[in-house]
């Protein structure tokens, strides 16, 4: 969620997730709509972005090692028994390109 006054209200508090059929996602609190953004757990670490420390460029290697075998082995994608969500990617690009979209959902 985004770090704003009135989100920071909500702490605690109940949200609705919405799960529209083109596979968009919405979190609504008392018919507001919250504006939030996707964090992908699976993300390649970069090292260089990454303070230079002896002990944690070592355990930054380890991870991104592993990281790697999982790749090799395809296990670093969804479950093989999950949906694919190819709508709701889709519909997110086309936010992208066009933020009117988003307004006409919300409405």
């Amino acid at each position: 969620l985004e770090n704003t006054e009135e989100n920071q209200r909500l702490i605690g508090k109940y949200l609705e997730f919405l799960e529209y059929p083109d596979g968009t996602v919405a979190i609504m609190h008392n018919s507001r709509k919250i504006n939030y953004s996707l964090f992908d757990k699976l993300s390649q670490l970069n090292q260089r972005e990454i303070v230079e420390n002896k002990r944690l460029g070592a355990v930054l290697n380890h991870i991104q090692q592993q990281h790697e075998e999982l790749e090799q082995q395809n296990k670093r994608s969804r479950s093989q028994s999950m949906q694919r969500r190819r709508a709701q990617k889709t519909a997110i690009q086309q936010r992208n390109l066009n933020p009117v979209l988003d307004l006409e959902m919300s409405i």
